[in-house]
């Protein structure tokens, strides 16, 4: 039906359309039919601009004005052949003109199509371009946002496990304070039952009516043995600044013999007597060495004592250590339960049997047996002043 309607809607052919056709030959044909003198040193494409604006604009006038033998030559060139009348003539090349006519706007028609399709699939492929480069923009902003959620997430994780271990901190530190705070009160009540009780002890034997000197004797050794007592506490890496304080409040209470014993031994040590300081490198296990050395295996160099045989003189230091008030579960090891025989402090400052601890740390275990906190250090020192009471206690 299309193609019906494009020939049904085709124009006539017009004689100047025929003339592109022609060859030179028929052109001076078509010349000579209309008494047109055309010079030879005209070309092709000038004859056809002369013929052009000479010949007919209607086929039928152009047929008419052409003679057959015209006809014939280009009805020959166009069609093959050259036979039949000049009207049979005429019309074959009228139809070989229309036929020529329908390719030129098939084939233009269809350039026009491959055209569009050229054109469509160039939109096509731009589409195409566009959709990837948007799902390409999409992807990346998916990707930015993910980055951007994963750095949100690790931030308040982190966030979160900071301040766990803030707050895990801040509840060791809590714990510690308490720690110390009860150590502290149960040292000081420690230190009072055994002030009562000693006080206790001398109105008895004053009521007995017990030597005075035996009194005052018991209450010097009791002084020492809380001053050494004291310093056994202290751990070995804190010794020099700890028990520099302790040394100072210790001063004011000591017997005047006993104060000018210490004050010899410290300064043998470089213990500065205006800021109650150890100056140089000190060597704590010499330093306790020497007092527990002055202070309980050895004599005082008191003059009045100096009167006093050895023997006697150790008789009167046994007794002084036997009536010194200690509870029987700090002589005890608390591994074995059983009274101390070769006692020595752990860095923790409290004091085991010296096979039992050894024995503890050979199964590979670093912490301290009766608090279970992990220890500094598996150095052990020998407990001499509580290995002397305890000698005086079994004597």
């Amino acid at each position: 039906t299309k193609a019906k309607t494009q020939h049904q809607t085709m124009p006539a052919p017009k004689p100047e359309d025929l003339l592109p056709l022609l060859k030179r030959e028929q052109l001076d044909y078509i010349a000579s039919d209309y008494d047109i003198h055309i010079p030879a040193s005209r070309n092709k494409d000038q004859v056809q601009e002369i013929l052009r604006n000479k010949i007919h604009r209607q086929w039928k006038a152009f047929s008419d004005a052409c003679k057959r033998d015209t006809l014939s030559s280009i009805c020959y060139l166009l069609c093959g052949t050259s036979s039949g009348t000049k009207d049979n003539l005429s019309g074959r090349i009228k139809s070989r003109l229309t036929d020529i006519e329908k390719r030129r706007r098939r084939e233009q028609r269809e350039e026009e199509e491959e055209e569009e399709e050229e054109e469509e699939e160039e939109e096509d492929e731009e589409e195409e371009e566009e959709e990837e480069e948007e799902e390409e923009e999409e992807e990346e902003e998916d990707e930015d946002e993910d980055e951007d959620e994963r750095m949100n997430r690790e931030l308040r994780e982190r966030t979160l496990w900071r301040a766990m271990v803030t707050r895990r901190e801040e509840e060791e530190k809590t714990r510690r304070k308490k720690e110390e705070e009860k150590k502290r009160q149960r040292e000081e009540e420690e230190q009072k039952q055994q002030n009562q009780k000693l006080e206790k002890s001398r109105k008895v034997e004053h009521a007995k009516g017990g030597k005075e000197e035996v009194t005052e004797e018991t209450i010097r050794m009791e002084k020492k043995f809380n001053l050494l007592s004291k310093l056994n506490r202290i751990n070995p890496s804190q010794f020099a600044t700890q028990s520099a304080f302790i040394l100072k409040d210790y001063m004011s209470q000591l017997h005047q013999s006993d104060l000018l014993t210490l004050q010899f031994i410290l300064k043998r040590h470089r213990w500065s007597k205006g800021d109650h300081q150890f100056h140089g490198d000190l060597d704590a296990d010499e330093l306790w060495n020497d007092l527990q050395k002055e202070f309980i295996v050895t004599h005082d160099n008191d003059s009045n004592r100096n009167k006093v045989p050895l023997k006697e003189e150790k008789e009167d230091k046994d007794q002084v250590l036997d009536k010194l008030v200690i509870p029987m579960e700090d002589l005890c090891c608390p591994i074995t339960q059983e009274l101390l025989v070769d006692p020595v402090i752990t860095c923790d400052g409290i004091t085991y049997e010296k096979f039992a601890i050894e024995s503890w740390f050979k199964r590979g275990k670093v912490t301290s047996p009766k608090t279970n906190q992990k220890l500094a250090n598996l150095t052990l020192v020998p407990n001499y002043v509580l290995k002397s009471v305890i000698a005086a206690r079994r004597s």
